[in-house]
């Protein structure tokens, strides 16, 4: 793992397999966090995985009262309300990658853990058909497209599998 600025990442195009990011892109503004899903994107060759908080009333609620039953300190009662409030929804996110010039990505929101994950990029990515939200993956290579066959009621077990056996 690296730390560095996340709008001048210190990698050359393709040179890595994976970018990964988790909780980063609510607290970026808009321009700033099209430009780092950009950024991720140029730099990985199968793809990249962002999971970050997804806005919504229910969330807002529930990290507010969260924040004050659990006896959390000053710090978390004013930054946990706060991060949902800056937080995007998947539909924004969705807009995001499309500033971004993300082409292929799939946004599956877990309303229960409050959060969303994106999986997409020009190595790997999923395509939905329409009978759910996540039924199949697809590989791209080289500009081949590889069919790995549909999702069946864990999809996300396979989209795993399908990601670490293209890697």
């Amino acid at each position: 793992f690296v730390r560095a600025d996340a709008l001048a990442l210190p990698f050359r195009p393709e040179s890595v397999d994976l970018a990964i990011s988790a909780l980063t892109l609510h607290h970026l503004e808009p321009a700033a966090a099209a430009a780092y899903l950009a950024a991720m994107d140029a730099v990985a060759r199968a793809g990249l995985v962002v999971n970050d908080l997804a806005r919504s009333r229910t969330a807002l609620i529930l990290v507010w009262l969260a924040t004050r039953v659990l006896a959390c300190g000053r710090l978390s009662r004013h930054d946990g309300p706060l991060s949902v409030k800056r937080a995007y929804t998947p539909d924004e996110v969705r807009g995001l990658c499309a500033r971004a010039g993300l082409r292929h990505v799939v946004i599956r929101r877990y309303a229960p853990l409050l959060r969303y994950c994106l999986v997409g990029g020009r190595g790997l990515w999923l395509h939905a058909t329409g009978r759910s939200e996540l039924d199949g993956i697809a590989i791209e290579h080289n500009g081949c497209l590889v069919e790995t066959g549909e999702c069946g009621e864990s999809g996300e077990s396979e989209v795993w599998a399908a990601m670490l056996e293209y890697l």
